[in-house]
């Protein structure tokens, strides 16, 4: 198996009620976009990208509340075959998520009490 970096952008990911929410103290349903990066052992480039966005499926499975008529949508930004003696951590790197609606750009406003 070869190794690829996989980075992904989404977009219009509508949520409910997730710890980001929760860290912001804030409530309702909110639509992010986000970017991610994501290491996996496939055949090649096509199932490492295919891989990618399973892995995050499942990562947001339950969290993610979109009709559908409007799905999240994931971009493929770059696909790149590491060297073969580079370790790679297959559980991901996490997400960096930002608002995608004017009324959703405050998320990240910490509350004063």
């Amino acid at each position: 198996m070869r190794k690829f970096r996989i980075i992904v952008n989404g977009r219009n990911f509508l949520f409910s009620r997730n710890p980001i929410m929760d860290k912001f103290q804030k409530t309702g349903n909110v639509c992010l976009g986000f970017h991610t990066t994501k290491y996996v052992l496939a055949e090649d480039p096509d199932a490492a990208q295919e891989k990618a966005v399973d892995a995050i499926r499942q990562e947001l499975a339950g969290e993610v509340i979109n009709p559908r008529e409007n799905p999240p949508r994931m971009h493929i930004e770059d696909v790149c075959e590491l060297q073969e003696s580079t370790d790679i951590d297959e559980k991901g790197r996490g997400y960096v998520f930002f608002p995608e609606r004017e009324q959703d750009a405050n998320i990240f406003e910490v509350k004063d009490d």
